[in-house]
């Protein structure tokens, strides 16, 4: 599985550019009304890349970030491409560390039974439980459930070529 396809599925999967008000990773000092709103891109929020030019970067130094802070620590191309492009939203999202960690608790829940799709099946419903517990506004929690539900979609059926192929 090469990496350029597995950011190329989340570049699909995430917005190229927002800047939301009311998401406090959209501003530089993680607090909403607090400092200047840069916004995200790509899942690449203003409060972890301060510097950068977010609403600037094209998809080429979007999939460069991807591959320098995520897929190769992370070691995402040993994953089927499904469970990999999954593993990045998620480490988008929740941060490096606590995606991994999801990683390596699911699979040692889920072991030998199940496949790519009962993997992130188990990874989704986690991420849910984490999402509702967190301190989002709630307009801001369900906008992310619902982009949470097609990133699940278009990855099982990511499995589902995967297993066809």
């Amino acid at each position: 599985m090469s990496f350029i396809e597995t950011a190329e599925d989340v570049l699909n999967f995430r917005e190229r550019f927002s800047a939301d008000h009311r998401n406090a990773l959209h501003w530089d000092t993680g607090w909403c009304g607090q400092g200047c709103l840069k916004g995200a891109r790509a899942g690449l929020a203003a409060f972890h890349h301060p510097t950068l030019a977010l609403n600037r970067l094209n998809d080429a130094a979007v999939i460069e970030i991807y591959e320098r802070e995520y897929i190769r620590p992370m070691a995402l191309e040993r994953l089927s491409r499904s469970v990999a492009a999954f593993m990045l939203d998620t480490a988008l999202g929740m941060g490096r560390e606590s995606a991994c960690r999801l990683l390596e608790d699911n699979m040692c829940l889920i072991g030998d039974q199940g496949g790519g799709e009962a993997l992130i099946n188990a990874l989704l419903f986690t991420r849910l439980g984490c999402l509702n517990s967190s301190a989002l506004l709630s307009e801001v929690k369900r906008k992310e459930v619902r982009r949470l539900m097609r990133v699940f979609d278009q990855c099982c059926a990511l499995e589902g070529e995967r297993t066809l192929v």
